[in-house]
C-alpha cells in the first residue's frame, strides 16, 4: 500500500472519528468539525449538501480584525492556494473576499466571488464568519470540493489541507 492510500485511509478515519455532532451527541454524516491549534483558538465546521452540490463552511477565530481561510492544493502551502479572507466592520456589518494565491504574498482577489457569506458577527474577542460556495465553480482559481461514499458515508475527499497541518482532503 502507497502512501497516498495509507494517508488517504487515515483521512478517512479522521473523518469519521469527527462524524459526531457534539451539540447532540448524534451522527450525522454530513457535518464535520475541528479544531486547528492545540488551544482552540481557531475553530472550522464544514457541512456539504450532496443534492445541491455545495459545501458550508463556518470560521470561529480568537482575534479581531480579518481572518483567513485556505484550502490548498495537496501539500497544505500557500501557493495555488483556494482563499477568503473576511472581517466585521466597526458597524457590524461582514464582509468576505474571494482570493487565491500565487506565491508567498498577500493573495489576489479572484474575479470570480464564488464564496457567498451567510453570517458574520464578531464578540467577546471571536470573530465568526459563516459562508458557502458549488463543490465545481468551474473558476480555475478555485479548487474542486468532492465527496466520495465510503461505507455508505460521503467524505470530503483528502485533496484539500486546511492548513499545512490538517489536512481533510485527498
Amino acid at each position: 500500500m502507497t502512501n497516498s492510500k495509507i494517508l488517504r485511509w487515515l483521512c478517512a478515519l479522521l473523518l469519521l472519528t469527527s462524524r459526531i455532532n457534539s451539540q447532540s451527541g448524534i451522527w450525522n454524516p454530513n457535518q464535520f468539525h475541528v479544531s486547528l491549534d492545540e488551544e482552540s483558538n481557531y475553530l472550522l465546521d464544514w457541512s456539504y449538501d450532496i443534492s445541491q452540490k455545495t459545501m458550508q463552511f463556518t470560521v470561529r477565530v480568537k482575534t479581531t480584525g480579518w481572518i483567513g481561510f485556505g484550502l490548498s492544493p495537496y501539500t497544505g502551502k500557500m501557493p495555488g492556494s483556494d482563499i477568503v479572507i473576511g472581517w466585521v466592520d466597526e458597524n457590524g456589518k461582514a464582509h468576505l473576499k474571494d482570493r487565491f494565491a500565487a506565491g508567498h504574498s498577500l493573495p489576489s482577489i479572484d474575479g470570480s466571488q464564488d464564496y457567498t457569506l451567510i453570517s458574520g458577527r464578531e464578540e467577546n474577542g471571536t470573530t465568526t464568519l459563516m459562508f458557502w460556495r458549488k463543490f465545481d465553480t468551474g473558476d480555475p482559481n478555485d479548487l474542486l470540493l468532492e465527496v466520495i461514499r465510503l461505507y455508505s458515508h460521503l467524505f470530503l475527499l483528502t485533496n484539500i489541507a486546511v492548513s499545512s497541518s490538517i489536512v481533510i482532503s485527498y
